[in-house]
């Protein structure tokens, strides 16, 4: 019987990564025949995953090529389908159907990540099972339905500082964090003052929510039952959905990140298995400019800002910005992880300015009654023309008691996961 298909000894190869391999890699590759019984090949590798897709509801898809005699070729007939979590997978290969005649002795053979979560522009969170889907841009097409507001959250990935997709933006690995000169805008001489501009950058992509947190979303996540509600969330405190913001306290930000399991960004985690989270007040102001840096993502005149800002409580209504993301002007308040105040006054003094830097997450609270930042308005900022015009900035903030915010009614959330990956 001619052996044509011997390997004979393990045949070990490196990473070839593949662009956009979301922080995925490979080693450990071994390759061996099951000769003489049979000629099928058993192409092992360890699969290291990022921080943030240890888990395994996150997967990777792959392909394997063979390079056999100076020739390459991308094996066929394999079960190439996501492999998920950190650790050793396995397939197997009839190399028949690729080199039907050659010898593979001294053939080598490297794993390409293909399609790593974060090579795709969507995620979907089925909020009752934890399960995860990605989509690729197309399925902006369809986000903007009933479904991704009830059962499921959706989110858009949102590259970082230092990620090519925004240097082709900003000709920068950097961001603009607060405004520049816009007292046009500025209701007193303060605004200036804590919205000095700040250069940060921002080294991990996020996944930041499409849209608001929705009534039924949050029912959905032990908030309440009815949980076909598409409005966005209201009466919303920064403790109700996260913990108590207490200083030295099990969930206070940044001393630690972690959450109360029992509200609902501990419930989404407990489903995942990942560190879901409000955006910090960089990363939303960042995802909310989409690239721009006038004062107003649109327009500044009081009917084109009507034309775009929700300026209601009904999410997805109006058009999303240039990064795909609804409804971050004049839907909600949103709280975001950052300090507001360094002090329980209202003195602009204690106002907690823009830092620069790479990835900043503010300061942690030493007092008993933290404020954090709300970003994006609410709707009831149409009062009048002055109003909405100087609060629908993509710079403007507003500090709120984490505990009791002055204006409950209109707060609420998007959530966010950082990644590790650029």
């Amino acid at each position: 019987m001619k052996i044509t298909h011997m390997i004979g000894l393990l045949a070990f190869a490196v990473l070839t990564a593949s662009a956009g391999d979301g922080g995925f890699t490979v080693r450990d590759i071994s390759a061996a025949q099951r000769w003489p019984w049979a000629q099928t090949v058993d192409i092992e590798f360890y699969l290291a995953a990022p921080e943030s897709a240890t888990k395994s509801t996150l997967g990777a898809q792959f392909r394997i090529d063979a390079t056999v005699k100076g020739v390459t070729k991308t094996l066929t007939g394999l079960n190439t389908t996501a492999v998920f979590g950190e650790g050793y997978h396995s397939v197997q290969w009839d190399p028949t159907a690729d080199f039907p005649d050659a010898s593979l002795r001294g053939a080598s053979f490297n794993v390409v990540i293909t399609n790593a979560p974060y090579n795709y522009r969507y995620m979907t969170v089925d909020l009752d099972t934890g399960n995860i889907a990605y989509y690729d841009i197309d399925f902006s097409n369809q986000v903007n339905t009933v479904a991704y507001k009830t059962r499921y959250m959706a989110f858009k990935y949102i590259p970082s500082t230092l990620s090519a997709e925004w240097q082709a933006i900003s000709g920068k690995d950097s961001f603009t964090l607060g405004a520049g000169d816009e007292s046009a805008y500025y209701q007193s001489a303060s605004d200036r003052y804590r919205e000095a501009p700040a250069e940060v950058r921002l080294t991990k992509g996020f996944w930041l929510a499409v849209f608001p947190a929705t009534v039924g979303q949050l029912n959905r996540l032990g908030a309440g039952t009815d949980t076909n509600n598409v409005g966005s969330a209201g009466h919303c405190t920064y403790e109700a959905l996260r913990g108590a913001d207490t200083p030295g306290g099990p969930y206070c930000w940044p001393q630690t990140t972690a959450v109360d399991p029992a509200k609902p960004l501990g419930v989404l985690r407990a489903r995942t298995g990942l560190n879901f989270d409000f955006p910090t007040e960089a990363q939303w102001e960042y995802a909310a400019r989409a690239g721009t840096t006038t004062p107003h993502v649109f327009a500044s005149d009081a009917a084109s800002i009507r034309s775009w800002a929700s300026l209601t409580t009904a999410v997805g209504t109006k058009s999303p910005n240039p990064w795909g993301l609804y409804d971050m002007i004049a839907c909600r308040h949103q709280w975001t992880l950052t300090l507001g105040r360094s002090a329980d006054n209202t003195q602009d003094a204690s106002f907690c300015l823009h830092t620069t830097g790479d990835d900043p997450v503010g300061q942690t609270p030493t007092y008993t009654t933290p404020y954090r930042v709300t970003r994006g308005t609410h709707s009831g900022c149409g009062s009048s023309d002055n109003v909405m015009i100087r609060v629908t900035r993509s710079a403007y903030r507003y500090p709120q008691k984490s505990a009791n915010p002055g204006e409950k009614e209109n707060c609420g959330a998007r959530f966010a996961l950082t990644t590790n990956h650029p």
